[in-house]
């Protein structure tokens, strides 16, 4: 739903060893561009949210469940 996805490897000293994504969302005052800033926005936080979770660490899963952050063990 995003209108560009950036996908870059590293930077710095990290050249190489990472990959990490970008999203750019039009916010041109339409519904459809609302709708693509809302999933971006919200989706792009829950997931960092998530792995934290994920990785155990009691204040992420507390807002997991004071959220409903939707949530799904990985490991």
């Amino acid at each position: 739903m995003a209108d560009l996805v950036v996908v870059h490897s590293g930077g710095g000293g990290y050249a190489g060893y990472m990959t990490s994504c970008g999203v750019t969302v039009v916010a041109d005052g339409t519904a459809a561009a609302d709708e693509r800033l809302d999933h971006a926005l919200t989706n792009d936080t829950a997931l960092g949210v998530m792995r934290y979770a994920d990785a155990g660490y009691e204040e992420a899963l507390d807002e997991v469940a004071k959220k409903d952050v939707p949530y799904i063990r990985l490991g």
